[in-house]
């Protein structure tokens, strides 16, 4: 009986020769109860994930990735049978402040997430909604990553006044924070912390690589030369 699925098909958008779905769930079939661990990434739909957590009482990870046909009805729907659930992770999608309010909610068990997109150094509005999201409906989280969100300190002050047992933050690519002042100090008694300007080189998704690779190598190069260093650290 299958305890984890790998269901990452990077060919989903190609002609291929069954429905990717249906093979989700002969899979699931095949767990018997006693799945654990599933990553959806690509292809999977609203009817297939409450096939899957109707299925899978015993869930504590699922990981769904790449603009998916999961609306934010259907996961809304789908993690209240996931009380038990323990690690989320949203990778590149687009999901509402009221969706992640709701998973908050449905699932107090959530020790670590993830709300990962794809980050700019060309954008200037800060975006805290998510931010302020979490704070108000994840107190247990251990872990969070957040690679290419839009906070700003306001967003990052509030994560970490209403979780206050993180042991590891991943902020990389979130390049509207600024944590040179108190703020980062906080960040530093964090036990695991990845900057915002910390190379994604060990990240398997899209994070504005090209702009920290060259953002990286400019900051070397100014401690080098007797400048403050990463964020007057």
């Amino acid at each position: 009986m299958f305890k984890f699925i790998d269901m990452t098909l990077e060919d989903a958008y190609m002609d291929l020769p069954y429905d990717p779905n249906v093979m989700t769930r002969f899979a699931v079939d095949r767990s018997g109860g006693c799945l654990i661990d599933i990553y959806l990434e690509y292809v999977c739909d609203d009817d297939t994930l409450m096939y899957i957590v109707e299925r899978s009482k015993n869930l504590k990870h699922l990981r769904l990735g790449h603009y998916l046909d999961v609306s934010d009805a259907g996961l809304i729907e789908a993690v209240k049978k996931l009380s038990m659930l323990e690690e989320l992770e949203l990778i590149i999608c687009n999901y509402s402040v009221v969706t992640i309010e709701a998973i908050g909610c449905a699932c107090p068990s959530l020790k670590s997430f993830s709300l990962n997109a794809v980050g700019s150094n060309n954008c200037t509005l800060a975006r805290n909604e998510e931010a302020l999201a979490i704070a108000k409906t994840m107190p247990n989280l251990h872990n969070l990553q957040l690679i290419g969100n839009y906070m700003s300190n306001e967003g990052l002050k509030e994560i970490l006044d209403g979780c206050p047992l993180l042991e590891s933050l991943d902020l990389r690519a979130c390049f509207l924070i600024d944590l040179s002042g108190d703020l980062g100090k906080r960040c530093n008694q964090i036990k695991s912390l990845r900057l915002p300007f910390d190379s994604t080189a060990d990240y398997s998704h899209e994070a504005c690589e090209e702009f920290l690779a060259d953002k990286w190598s400019s900051l070397q190069n100014d401690d080098d030369s007797g400048g403050s260093g990463f964020f007057g650290f």
